[in-house]
């Protein structure tokens, strides 16, 4: 789903002014595709929503190492080798079983200000940190349901004796059980999604999806190999890799479809995953620095996204 939208686009562009820009069309825009997804509602398969999710955000995880490797300046090995000791710091908090915050807020701060100062783009510093995020949780349902009755029970005691240092202790522990239920991955998504899905996320598609609406600009636009190429990279190619590579996976028996879900719906996440819409336009941004191929560019990432 990320390579034929690629070789598509470098195909149409190669030796071309716009020849550059192959990693545009490769990213999926999960809050996007999900969102079309959601306005099926439940007349889909569940794991067919999984499929996308999983699918967009492993998309966007390779896009943002195209980014980091490809679309990267100078490189500094002073500024990487901190980057290393701090990654190393939260590794070895990690290991110890430290769960704060705020410590893996600081480090984190820190890593991200190394990348960004190596020359590689600060984008893989969130990928980094993203994957260390811990995802397990302590409890499970039935274990904190067990010590949840227990500890309430203890409390109930606790307040009809008055005896106030056992209330404040049994709430605390009862807060410890609570909070064991919910990974810190699970927790921070929960904290983040609102603010990444409505604010930062259509902030940054109002920012940056400004083109030009002349009628001699759309024109050009359309007559652009960089248009045709993100066009049919998102529109054909998404389809194409995406279906090709489930296919093949299932014919080697690496995996197998759900039950419910035929190849007619696979089809359908295949064309939703060439919405690409704000990750396209970053990649946009960092791929081209000729205002005409930036515009023509953008012009073919809105009609790809509304096509597919």
């Amino acid at each position: 789903g990320m390579l034929v939208p690629a070789l598509l686009f470098a195909a149409l562009n190669f030796g071309g002014d716009g020849a550059r820009g192959w990693g545009v069309p490769m990213a999926t825009d999960i809050a996007f595709a999900l969102g079309a997804l959601g306005m099926v509602g439940k007349r889909i398969p569940a794991e067919l929503r999984v499929f996308l999710l999983a699918l967009a955000v492993v998309d966007d995880l390779g896009v943002i190492l195209v980014i980091a490797l490809f679309y990267t300046g100078s490189i500094s090995m002073a500024a990487l080798v901190w980057a290393a000791v701090v990654l190393a710091c939260i590794l070895l908090l990690l290991s110890v079983g430290v769960r704060s915050g705020g410590a893996f807020a600081v480090l984190g701060f820190f890593f991200w200000v190394a990348i960004l100062d190596s020359g590689i783009h600060a984008t893989l510093a969130g990928v980094v940190l993203g994957l260390l995020v811990p995802s397990r949780h302590p409890y499970e349902e039935t274990t904190a349901l067990a010590l949840g009755r227990d500890l309430l029970d203890r409390l109930k005691s606790a307040v009809a004796r008055a005896d106030h240092d056992d209330v404040a202790a049994t709430l605390g522990a009862l807060e410890e059980v609570v909070v064991g239920t919910e990974s810190p991955l699970e927790r921070m998504e929960r904290k983040v999604h609102p603010w990444t899905a409505f604010a930062v996320l259509p902030l940054f598609a109002l920012v940056n999806a400004g083109i030009p609406l002349s009628r001699e600009g759309i024109a050009a636009a359309l007559t652009s190999p960089v248009l045709r190429g993100i066009v049919l990279g998102l529109v054909v190619g998404k389809v194409t890799g995406v279906v090709g590579g489930a296919w093949l996976a299932v014919r080697l028996k690496v995996a197998s479809l759900p039950e419910g879900v035929g190849w007619g719906q696979v089809a359908g996440v295949g064309l939703l995953a060439g919405v690409g819409f704000t990750v396209c336009l970053f990649v946009n941004e960092l791929a081209f620095t000729d205002p005409t191929l930036t515009g023509h560019a953008k012009v073919g990432i809105l009609l790809a996204s509304l096509l597919s």
